[in-house]
C-alpha cells in the first residue's frame, strides 16, 4: 500500500530525545489509520547542510503528499486526523501554528499559513507557503532546498508558491514549534558533532531513510541512556527533552 502522506524529519543524533519526545504523540496517530500516513526521518551528525538532508528526504519519498516536521517541535493531538481527510487532489494545506517565544517562557504567538497571504512574513506570522505544511509530492520536487543551514525552508518556501494553485485552510493549531536554540537539524557546529546512537524506533510506519550516517550507530551513548546514566557533556539534551515535554503538558492542558 502506497501511502497518501508522508511526514518528513530531519533530525540530528544530539536531539534523539526530543525526536522521542515528537514521536510519542505522532506515531500513534500514524499508527491509526493503518498505512495511509508514514513517518521517515533522516538521521545524521551534523555532516551535511539542512537543504541537503531535506533534499534527500523529499527525493526519497512515495507518497503523493508530503511535508516536514522539526525534531524540536510537536504537532496537535488530531494532527493526523484533522488534516488526512483534505488530501484529496489539493495542492496544499494551510493550518495555523503555535510559537513559543525564544527567550520569554510561557508567552506564545499565533502564526497563519495559506496561499491567502502574499508572502512569509515573520512580523505578522502570515505565511504564505512552509515546508511544515503538507504539499503534493511532485509539486513540491520542482524547487530543489538549496545546500545551506540556515533559512534554507525560507528560500524553498519563497520559489514554491508560484507552483501552488489550490488549498485547504484549517483555521486551527495544528502545530508547535518550539525553538531548540540551535541553527538547522542537519548542520550544528564541529564542536557538537560528536556521534551519537541512533533512537531506536519500533513501528511499522517509521522508517529511517537510507542517506541516514552511520556514524556513531555502534557506540554506547544509548545504551547509557537506557540503565538511567547520563554523560555529564550531555546533560544539556535531557534538560532540552525534558523542557519540551514540559511545553508539551502545557499545550495539552491549554486545550483541555
Amino acid at each position: 500500500m502506497t501511502p497518501v502522506w508522508t511526514v518528513l524529519i530531519a533530525t540530528l543524533g544530539r536531539r534523539r530525545h526530543q525526536l522521542g519526545s515528537l514521536l510519542e504523540g505522532l506515531l500513534p496517530q500514524v499508527e491509526a489509520v493503518g498505512g495511509q500516513v508514514t513517518v521517515e526521518a533522516l538521521w545524521n551528525n551534523g555532516e551535511r547542510s539542512c537543504g541537503l538532508v531535506r533534499q534527500d528526504l523529499l527525493d526519497h519519498a512515495a507518497s503523493e503528499y508530503v511535508c516536514f516536521v522539526d525534531d524540536d517541535d510537536d504537532v496537535a493531538d488530531d494532527y493526523v486526523a484533522k488534516i488526512l481527510p483534505l488530501l484529496d487532489g489539493v495542492d496544499y494545506v494551510g493550518f495555523d501554528v503555535d510559537l513559543d517565544v525564544p527567550g520569554q517562557p510561557g508567552i506564545h504567538r499565533r502564526a497563519s499559513h495559506s496561499l491567502r497571504h502574499a508572502e512569509w512574513d515573520n512580523g505578522t506570522l502570515l505565511r504564505h507557503v512552509t515546508h511544515l505544511n503538507p504539499v503534493k509530492r511532485e509539486l513540491a520536487r520542482k524547487v530543489p532546498f538549496p545546500d545551506i543551514s540556515y533559512q534554507e525552508d525560507y528560500a524553498w518556501a519563497n520559489a514554491m508558491r508560484e507552483h501552488l494553485d489550490t488549498e485547504h485552510y484549517l483555521a486551527e493549531v495544528m502545530y508547535f514549534y518550539m525553538p531548540a536554540g540551535e541553527i538547522g537539524a542537519g548542520s550544528v557546529p564541529d564542536r557538537d558533532r560528536t556521534p551519537r546512537y541512533r533512537l531506536p524506533v519500533d513501528s511499522p510506519y517509521f522508517s529511517w531513510n537510507p542517506a541516514s550516517s552511520q556514524e556513531g550507530l555502534t557506540d554506547m551513548t544509548w545504551v547509557m541512556h537506557a540503565v538511567g546514566e547520563c554523560p555529564a557533556d550531555q546533560e544539556h539534551e535531557l534538560a532540552d527533552a525534558l523542557a519540551k515535554h514540559t511545553r508539551k503538558a502545557a499545550k495539552k492542558n491549554s486545550q483541555d
